[in-house]
């Protein structure tokens, strides 16, 4: 089953369009699979802190750090992950949600 799906592809008067890769959803399809094994419901909480960092994101795409090849890194609150994204022409690419202790290079394969 496909969560990443119920995330919005967003666009509202002052919040940019977002795109997720099918990379990036994968991620958060296996974050989400992950953290209900652990606990029911913890995988939906991960899904609703994720959509608060996408929210942030959405209206204030420029608001983290240029991290490398133009990428920039969001993290989010209460989980080990970090929203990869770019920002090119008035839009959002989400290239990774990626586990904080995995190879953090992981994303550049993806480019």
């Amino acid at each position: 089953m496909v969560r990443s799906r119920g995330l919005r592809e967003a666009r509202s008067a002052v919040s940019a369009p977002v795109t997720f890769l099918i990379e990036a959803r994968s991620d958060i399809d296996q974050a989400y699979q992950r953290y209900e094994g652990y606990r029911e419901g913890l995988g939906q909480r991960f899904l609703d802190k994720l959509e608060d960092r996408m929210k942030h994101v959405c209206d204030f795409p420029e608001a983290y750090a240029i991290i490398d090849y133009g990428v920039r890194a969001a993290p989010l609150k209460k989980f080990p992950y970090i929203v990869y994204y770019r920002y090119e022409n008035e839009h959002i690419f989400v290239i990774g949600v990626i586990y904080c202790y995995r190879d953090s290079h992981a994303w550049k394969r993806r480019l």
